[in-house]
């Protein structure tokens, strides 16, 4: 499935099931550091008992379409209203490309605990 850019007044407004950012910003440049995903998605992890790093089931790493980028489950908004304004702002700064996601095909979760 082709990915669609959205602006982030059309994410903050999404009724999709997820919002996915991707690893560039909305002109196509990649965006740098090259692990500013794992970066992010590590602001929201825990580690279980075992000391492993387990990605939140809302902000996670992941790869869409054989696209690097970051998932946002957009029940964040409600669960955590400061955290989903954070990645917000941090998408908005940067000027990364978002995606709404209707539905998981195609979507592969990366790395710890996943």
């Amino acid at each position: 499935m082709p990915l669609q850019e959205i602006d982030t007044q059309a994410a903050e407004a999404c009724p999709a099931r997820a919002l996915f950012i991707l690893g560039r910003t909305r002109s196509g440049q990649p965006f740098r550091p090259s692990d500013w995903v794992d970066r992010v998605a590590g602001l929201f992890a825990t580690f279980d008992c075992d000391k492993k790093l387990r990605y939140s089931p809302w902000v996670r790493p992941a790869t869409l379409d054989g696209r690097r980028g970051l998932w946002l489950d957009a029940g964040l908004r409600d669960r955590d209203p400061h955290g989903y304004a954070f990645l917000m702002g941090f998408v908005a700064a940067h000027d990364l490309a978002v995606s709404r996601i209707a539905q998981a095909d195609g979507l592969q979760g990366e790395g710890a605990g996943l």
